[in-house]
């Protein structure tokens, strides 16, 4: 039985490395990317290092045949996207809020993603359907749909950290801090429930009931807690955004963009794969909303 645990821990470590070769590639192309378009605005210098990031990452995925190589890319490339920002124009006040806001977050996001890493094996499982769905067309679908089209969400939804750093305002405003307070607060619901499922997944798995339902804690107001907090802090953002662009569509239109895609795969797309996996779900579903809590008399 050790064996076996040291022979699953080795395997993880492999491919953790293989994960971590991975993005310093997709750094490394980034750092090209700029260095070739010096002579460039920052923003257009970070879309184009985005893009090759991406790319990168892609090549990487199909290589293990695995699409989850992505999936820290999520956590990872903000912060590094932010902290150009803040080099290229300077540390104002909103930016320091932007940058702690998005680097506290970042951080926490990447352990859980760390922490619950089960190796090379494991693809989520929306990817799997989504490119079995294409057959011919996978690479395509693993390209456009599985990583450019979040990469290019998350890159229109940090746009309010662009508005917010580069418009050089100084000082704050209670529009400014409210953002920052919904983004830590997001961050915090998050925490909170990749917690609880963390560890409601380890007692799961020594008891070895597969099919056994999180109504608890959190899970037991909405269906999708973390979810919740990560909408919360996208918007935060973009609140933070508008103290300084309150007209600007680019304020908003990431946190939206987010929340549509949350609301019309993400979410549906787990409740569909809980109803087939745990037999209770669909009572659950029915007394448990997916985001708002319900107001109890």
């Amino acid at each position: 039985m050790e064996a076996q645990v040291e022979t699953e821990e080795a395997y993880r470590s492999r491919s953790f490395v293989a994960i971590v070769l991975a993005y310093l590639a997709a750094f490394a192309a980034g750092a090209i990317a700029i260095t070739l378009l010096a002579a460039y605005a920052p923003l257009v210098q970070i879309a184009v290092a985005d893009l090759a990031a991406t790319l990168t990452l892609f090549i990487f995925a199909r290589l293990h045949r695995n699409s989850s190589v992505f999936d820290a890319s999520w956590s990872v490339i903000p912060i590094a996207i932010v902290g150009y920002l803040l080099g290229s124009y300077g540390i104002t006040a909103r930016g320091a809020l932007i940058g702690a806001a998005v680097t506290v977050w970042g951080i926490r996001l990447t352990y859980n993603w760390a922490r619950s890493f089960p190796g090379l094996h494991h693809e989520d499982f929306r990817y799997r359907d989504l490119k079995a769905r294409a057959r011919a067309f996978a690479p395509l679908i693993d390209l456009f749909g599985i990583h450019l089209f979040p990469s290019a969400i998350v890159f229109v939804s940090l746009l309010p950290a662009w508005l917010a750093i580069s418009s050089g305002a100084e000082g704050l405003t209670p529009l400014a801090l409210f953002g920052f307070c919904l983004a830590l607060a997001g961050t915090t619901l998050e925490g909170i429930a990749d917690r609880q499922l963390y560890n409601f997944n380890r007692v799961k798995s020594k008891r070895n009931a597969p099919g056994e339902l999180l109504d608890r804690g959190l899970f037991a107001h909405v269906r999708h807690p973390n979810y919740l907090g990560e909408l919360v802090f996208w918007w935060g953002l973009a609140l933070i955004g508008a103290s300084v662009a309150p007209r600007s569509i680019w304020t908003y239109a990431g946190a939206l963009g987010m929340t549509l895609m949350f609301l019309f795969y993400s979410i549906p797309a787990l409740d569909r794969r809980s109803l087939e996996r745990r037999p209770g779900y669909r009572e659950y579903m029915e007394r448990t909303p997916a985001l708002i809590p319900r107001l109890k008399r």
